[in-house]
C-alpha cells in the first residue's frame, strides 16, 4: 500500500501493520521533474507495552529518615512514575494514565503533583499506577509520620559535683 506524506511530515510507524515493508521515496518538483529511490526490505513488528509502571514516593524537606520517614506538615510529598516498554529501565512505555493514592485506608483517588499531610501522627500511604496500556503496578505501602511536636530540653546543674547536664527529647520522633 502507498502512504502519501508531505514535505517535513513525520510518519508514525505505529500505524503500519506488522510485516515486511519497503520504503520508496518519490520526489517531484513543480516542473514535473521526478526521481525515486527505495530502501531495502525491512520488517515491522509491534511489541506491546507489557511492563507495569513503577511509582516512587519522594519527600521534600524537612524530613528525617529512620525506620519510617518523619516529615512536618509543610513537607511536600510526590508520587512519580516511570513506565518501561519491554525492557526494565528503557523508559519507553506508554506512560502513566493515572496514579492512585489511599491515605489511612481511605478510598483510592487519582493524584498528580505534590501534596502534604496535615494531621500529626503515623499515616499509611498505599499507592500504585496504571499505564496507558492498562498495565497495573503492584500496590506499595509506606508509613509516614507527621511530627508537629516541638523538642523539649532540660538543663540541670548539680552544684555539689560541678556537673552540668543537658537532656533533649523530641516527643514526636524516635530517639536520635
Amino acid at each position: 500500500s502507498n502512504i502519501p506524506v508531505s514535505p517535513g511530515q513525520v510518519m508514525n510507524t505505529e500505524t503500519l501493520d506488522d510485516g515486511l515493508w519497503e520504503l520508496r521515496i518519490e520526489a517531484r518538483d513543480r516542473l514535473g521533474n521526478s526521481t525515486s529511490t527505495a530502501s531495502g526490505v525491512f520488517s515491522m513488528l509491534h511489541i506491546p507495552d507489557t511492563l507495569a509502571p513503577v511509582t516512587k514516593l519522594l519527600f521534600g524537606l524537612p524530613k528525617f529518615e529512620a525506620a519510617r520517614t518523619f516529615v512536618s506538615t509543610a513537607t511536600s510529598l510526590e508520587l512519580r512514575t516511570v513506565d518501561d516498554w519491554s525492557v526494565l529501565g528503557d523508559g519507553r512505555g506508554t506512560g502513566a494514565a493515572k496514579i492512585l493514592l489511599s491515605i489511612d485506608g481511605g478510598a483510592y483517588s487519582a493524584v498528580s503533583g505534590s501534596f502534604t499531610l496535615a494531621e500529626p501522627g503515623v499515616h499509611e500511604l498505599r499507592y500504585y499506577s496504571v499505564d496507558r496500556a492498562s498495565n497495573v503496578e503492584a500496590e506499595h505501602l509506606n508509613l509516614v509520620a507527621v511530627d508537629t511536636a516541638t523538642p523539649v530540653t532540660v538543663l540541670a546543674f548539680n552544684t555539689s559535683v560541678s556537673l552540668l547536664t543537658l537532656q533533649a527529647q523530641d516527643p514526636g520522633a524516635p530517639d536520635t
